[in-house]
């Protein structure tokens, strides 16, 4: 089920357009609800302390500005790819 929430999170933000406000909400949206899905399974593999290099990566910087929205769009596939790789540090 995190797989499918993940690659429709992920589909949201490649598809949204950082040049308007609705397009940079859908972004701000997306990170959180992967922050979400990554902080139960980090605390599910006993890896609490990552929790706060993902919490800069998606939330440090300003949304309201399309330059950096399209920054926080690559920051987000990053977590996802730490985020697949969480379960494998069991």
């Amino acid at each position: 089920m995190e797989d499918i929430e993940i690659k429709e999170l992920t589909k949201k933000v490649e598809g949204a357009d950082t040049s308007t406000e609705e397009g940079r909400q859908v972004v701000a949206d997306s990170c959180r609800q992967l922050y979400n899905l990554f902080e139960v399974r980090v605390y599910q593999s006993d890896r609490a302390w990552l929790l706060t290099g993902i919490y800069s990566q998606l939330f440090s910087g300003c949304f309201a500005e399309p330059f950096m929205c399209e920054q926080k769009k690559q920051a987000f596939k990053t977590v996802v790819t730490v985020f697949n790789l969480v379960p494998k540090l069991k």
